[in-house]
C-alpha cells in the first residue's frame, strides 16, 4: 500500500508549514531546506555538486540526447523543478528523465504552500507538478522532461525499481543520517549502484561514515578556484564556524576519511 500524501500510517499530519513557507517534517524533526534561500542551496549542493550545468551544456553541444536523474527524497519537488528548468533551457532538443522517490509524500495543500517560496521562473514547473500531484498521477510529461514518481519506503521501492537506462546523476536528499538512517543504509547504496553506470555522479547535503577517523573542513571564496583547509577536526564531525559579512558567497565542504578511503561533502 502506498503512503497517503501528507500523513503517517496512523493518520495525523506530519508536515508543518510555517508562515514564511518553510517546511518541517515532524516525525524526523528536520527541515526540508534552507530557511533563507532554498533554491540557492539546491542549485549549489545538488545541481553544481553533480556538475549538471556543465554536463547539460556538453549534451547540447553534441546535439542533444537523453539524461537521467534520480532523487531519493523528492520532498517538495524543488530539486526537480530547478533541474528541469535548467535542462529545458540548456538542451531544448534533448530529453530529461527524472525519477523521484518519496517515502512520505506531501498533501497537495502543503505542496502548494511550499511552492510559494520558489523563484518566479519555476512557476510553470510548480503548476505542472501540483496539477499532477493533485490528480494522483505518478507520471508527468512537460516540455522535454519526463517525471516518474515512486511513493513508498526506500527499502521497499528501490529493490523493485527498474529503469530504461542507467541513472546519470543521483540527488541524495533524504534527511540527515542521524534522523533518517534508512535513507543512508548499505543496502540502499547497493541499489543505487545497481541502477548506475561508470561515470554516474551523486550529490548530497550531508555525509556520514562508519568508523570515520578524520574530518577535515575546507573553504573556498566565491571567486577562488582552490579549496583551503580550515581545520583538522580529528574524529569529531561537528565544527562551528564564526562568519561575517565578508564571508558572503563562501563555500564549505568536509573531507571524511576512514580505513576504506576518503570522500567529500
Amino acid at each position: 500500500m502506498s503512503p497517503t500524501p501528507g500523513r503517517t500510517e496512523d493518520g495525523p499530519e506530519r508536515h508543518r508549514l510555517g508562515e514564511d513557507g518553510s517546511l518541517r517534517d515532524l516525525l524526523f524533526g528536520d527541515d526540508f531546506a534552507s530557511s533563507v534561500s532554498p533554491a540557492g542551496e539546491s542549485e549549489l549542493v545538488f545541481l553544481e555538486g553533480n556538475r549538471l550545468p556543465e554536463r547539460f551544456r556538453g549534451l547540447a553541444e553534441r546535439g542533444g540526447g537523453t539524461f537521467s536523474v534520480a532523487e531519493i527524497g523528492f520532498g517538495t519537488g524543488l530539486n526537480f523543478a530547478l533541474c528541469a528548468d535548467l535542462f529545458s533551457k540548456t538542451v531544448p532538443t534533448g530529453t530529461l528523465e527524472y525519477v523521484g522517490l518519496e517515502g512520505y509524500p506531501l498533501s497537495p495543500e502543503t505542496l502548494r504552500g511550499a511552492q510559494e517560496r520558489w523563484p518566479g521562473r519555476l512557476r510553470p514547473w510548480a503548476e505542472a507538478l501540483l496539477g499532477a500531484w493533485t490528480r494522483g498521477e505518478r507520471e508527468l510529461r512537460f516540455r522535454n522532461v519526463r517525471l516518474r514518481l515512486e511513493f513508498g519506503l526506500f527499502r521497499d521501492v528501490l529493490p523493485a525499481l527498474e529503469l530504461p537506462r542507467p541513472v546519470d546523476a543521483w540527488i541524495l536528499d533524504g534527511f540527515a543520517p542521524s534522523k533518517n538512517p534508512d535513507a543512508w543504509s548499505a543496502d540502499l547504496f547497493a541499489q543505487v549502484a545497481r541502477l548506475s553506470a561508470p561515470g554516474t555522479t551523486a550529490a548530497t547535503f550531508t555525509v556520514a561514515a562508519s568508523g570515520a577517523t578524520a574530518y577535515q573542513w575546507y573553504y573556498r571564496a566565491g571567486s577562488d578556484d582552490s579549496w583551503h583547509l580550515v581545520k583538522n577536526n580529528g574524529d569529531a564531525a561537528a565544527y562551528s564556524l564564526t562568519t561575517a559579512a565578508r564571508h558572503n558567497g563562501y563555500q564549505y565542504r568536509c573531507k571524511v576519511s576512514n580505513a576504506n578511503g576518503s570522500l567529500y561533502t
